[in-house]
């Protein structure tokens, strides 16, 4: 029995409103039905009432002309509607075009200029598609008892959804449609049914065990009842007695492929609107990727959620199709990347028992730092060529290293030293253990003081250093005294333990929020580099790292890994395209 849409309309004229819903051309068996809508924006402009009338009937005219009514034209008829959209829209009206074509068991679904199509299954209400000035459009299978909605957005601003699936179930449909008018509720309503076909013979259902035992039982009497009937026939008798039982045992085997063709049959139907409706909203990510980042992720979320409910259905090629899509475009649009991290750098070949406790990196060079074992490794991260820094004083106990290009500098009990084969006091001033964060920028030294909560500065000349000075204005006092890390470019960047992270200037602060699809909660080192317009946070819990946009805070990527959970410090060099994790004892590198 072949599945019909029957079409049920609310749809009104008046001076301000007009709607309409009718049937097109029909060839074969594509039907199509398009709802019209158009509304004054502003009733107080103008009397438009004559341009509303009269836009109907040339409307309609002209979407007959365009439309044949054809399986062949239903794939291009979305460009020719958002081309008719372009003609007749204007700035002192709302207009929508909504049209849904069903050839078969397949329902085609396009629109433009705002409105929604809904399906209600079951007791479930979902928004198919929401065109905008743009054309959208989506395809998928109808199943007996489906209930398509073709309306303006007033109808979900009125009601929930399960107001709504409460109304259309509702079984007088004049009762119904007379509450949308009296509510000035525009729609038309397309439910999904079967035509019945009256057979003059009854025929027991093949894959019933009556049928079967009916067939055989039939088969073997008229058999046997004409070999047994003389013996003159023997031979005879033979060839219908082995005819009979082959055509039994065809009787049975086809029987048995009716039950599971018919057992295959049910448990498609059982997925196969899922898998739909997962393409649809896969389609709707795509589109909206470029346009409404947020959206096209929930949608991708909802796509993803829906094909993991059919994770028990293996080996299904249209399953396994869409879960190959959505792992591919998983890191595009949710951009959640999945790394591997390999071993770059083994410190303890350079320094046996070195365990990394402080890094500093400029440009592509990183030194990193053992407290413990009073030494320093030099790592060009670009060449991988790594060497001991000699020369450290081991009477000096040193705290923190920051590095600027070429220059070293190291934090100790005697003072600021700048290593170069025989350590110079830089700043002779020495800084408490313990209750700062260092680094350099642009030649100069910044002190972040945990105690006095100030950040200093020490400007670097010719000879040295001069003297620290508040780096930051007396009236632009911050609460710093729980920062663990720091950054710079330009900016000072703190972050705290609370995972807040500060952006401070000499003349004012501001506070950074990462915002979008992915929060870390434990946020344990930071980095803003100034040739990058991005800002990194990893979350060593979660195992990952994550990048946003410096000026809004934008979510923009992360990058997953166990390796993480384990590292001390990262570094993202956006140009190569790779990440640094620095563990315990190893540097290890990913491609991101």
């Amino acid at each position: 029995m072949p599945l019909v849409p029957r079409l049920i309309k609310a749809t009104r004229v008046t001076n301000t409103t007009w709607s309409s819903a009718f049937e097109l051309n029909q060839d074969g068996n594509v039907n199509c039905y398009l709802f019209l809508y158009r509304a004054l924006k502003n009733i107080s402009t103008s009397d438009h009432s004559d341009d509303i009338v009269a836009l109907g009937s040339e409307v309609v005219n002209e979407i007959q002309k365009q439309f044949g009514g054809s399986h062949q034209s239903l794939s291009s008829f979305t460009a020719k509607l958002e081309s008719l959209y372009r003609k007749y829209r204007s700035g002192d009206f709302d207009l929508i075009f909504l049209m849904a074509a069903v050839d078969g068991e397949r329902m085609y679904l396009t629109g433009v200029g705002g409105g929604i199509i809904s399906l209600i299954r079951g007791n479930r209400l979902i928004k198919l598609i929401r065109p905008g000035e743009r054309a959208v459009c989506a395809t998928g299978i109808v199943l007996e008892g489906d209930v398509f909605i073709l309306s303006a957005e007033l109808l979900y601003r009125k009601y929930s959804p399960s107001r709504i699936v409460e109304l259309l179930s509702e079984k007088r449909e004049d009762r119904t449609l007379e509450f949308f008018r009296g509510e000035g509720i525009d729609l038309a309503i397309l439910k999904i049914q079967k035509i019945s076909r009256f057979l003059n013979v009854k025929t027991p259902t093949v894959a019933s065990d009556y049928s079967l035992r009916f067939k055989v039982e039939e088969l073997r009497g008229r058999f046997f009842s004409r070999v047994t009937s003389s013996h003159k026939y023997e031979r005879q008798k033979k060839t219908y007695v082995t005819v009979g039982l082959i055509l039994i045992v065809f009787m049975i085997i086809t029987s048995l492929f009716g039950i599971k063709r018919k057992k295959d049959i049910e448990e498609r139907l059982s997925y196969i609107p899922i898998v739909e409706e997962a393409r649809m909203k896969m389609d709707q990510s795509l589109k909206l990727f470029d346009s409404d980042k947020d959206l096209s992720r929930k949608y991708l979320e909802e796509a993803e959620a829906l094909v993991n409910s059919l994770h028990d259905k293996k080996g299904v090629r249209e399953i396994e199709e869409l879960t190959r899509q959505v792992e591919v475009e998983r890191e595009k649009i949710l951009g959640v990347h999945q790394v591997h991290f390999d071993l770059y750098v083994d410190m303890t070949l350079i320094k046996s028992g070195f365990t990394t406790d402080v890094v500093s990196i400029s440009g592509n060079k990183a030194y990193v730092f053992d407290r413990e074992g009073n030494s320093i490794i030099k790592v060009d991260l670009e060449s991988k060529r790594s060497e001991l820094v000699r020369g450290i004083a081991k009477d000096r106990k040193i705290y923190l290293i920051a590095s600027y290009v070429d220059e070293l500098y190291l934090f100790s009990d005697k003072g600021v030293l700048e290593e170069g084969g025989e350590d110079r006091l830089v700043i002779e001033e020495p800084p408490k253990e313990g209750n700062y964060l260092a680094r350099a920028y642009a030649g100069n030294l910044y002190l972040v003081d945990l105690s006095e909560e100030k950040i200093f500065k020490y400007q670097k000349t010719d000879g040295g250093f001069l003297p620290k000075a508040e780096w930051l204005a007396d009236d632009n006092k911050a609460e710093i005294s729980s920062a663990i890390d720091m950054e710079i470019d330009g900016n000072i960047w703190v972050l705290l333990k609370d995972s807040r992270i500060l952006v401070l200037t000499s003349g004012g602060q501001g506070r950074f929020v990462a915002r979008g699809y992915f929060v870390p909660q434990n946020i344990d080192n930071i980095l803003a580099r100034e040739d990058d317009d991005l800002v990194y946070l990893m979350d060593r819990k979660a195992g990952v790292i994550a990048s946003y946009n410096k000026k809004d805070g934008e979510y923009v990527a992360q990058y997953r890994s166990d390796a993480i959970k384990k590292a001390v410090d990262f570094f993202v060099n956006a140009k190569q395209k790779k990440a640094f994790l620095f563990t315990e004892n190893e540097i290890l590198v990913a491609s991101i």
